[in-house]
């Protein structure tokens, strides 16, 4: 599942759906020899306050299949394309199990921009990939924001911990240190209007 969230008092939905990423994108299927089943969900949005319109895409590669990466990637540009034409803004984002030095990474970043080579400031001090360890320091992105039609203000890669007991020296525990998922949340600001 790859869901779409936003704010609805801020935004009106004008149309939505998904897409998955196969052969046969239309119809609940694995494809280009990935493992799993792999969607694309996409929302049309349109702020209440100026009547602007973007559309927001939101999907989940194949974690094993290098051809279904690419042939992923391909898929999105093409439906992308296909539903917002050349003045759309547009945002994609997503686990893309893939890194920034990447040949899916190359074919999104031929027709949009990454929000973090696009943003004049940036906190990453960390990868988006930690496996459930915060010692992890790999400076791999494989969660992705890409944009086209908007300006980048902001990103970072929200690199929060949060401890299962107090860990101080009164309280005479270790606490143990926890992360929400294996991977960091990204957050971008992004000026659009």
């Amino acid at each position: 599942s790859t869901p779409v969230m936003w704010k609805t008092d801020r935004f009106e939905v004008m149309e939505s759906g998904h897409f998955w990423l196969s052969e046969t994108p239309d119809t609940s299927s694995i494809g280009f020899g990935g493992q799993h089943y792999r969607v694309c969900s996409w929302v049309r949005l349109k702020n209440k306050a100026t009547g602007t319109e973007f559309l927001y895409f939101n999907t989940h590669l194949d974690h094993k299949g290098v051809v279904a990466r690419e042939e992923g990637a391909k898929l999105l540009i093409k439906k992308i394309n296909e539903m917002c034409g050349d003045k759309a803004r547009v945002i994609l984002s997503g686990d893309f199990n893939t890194n920034q030095n990447s040949v899916p990474y190359g074919i999104i970043t031929s027709v949009m921009a990454d929000a973090y080579e696009a943003s004049p400031v940036k906190y990453a001090p960390a990868g988006t990939f930690n496996n459930f360890n915060a010692k992890r320091s790999k400076k791999d992105r494989i969660d992705h924001v890409f944009v086209k039609g908007f300006d980048v203000k902001r990103y970072g890669i929200l690199t929060n911990i949060y401890w299962s007991e107090p860990n101080t020296e009164a309280s005479g525990k270790n606490g143990k240190i926890h992360l929400p998922s294996d991977h960091y949340p990204v957050q971008v600001w992004l000026d659009f209007d």
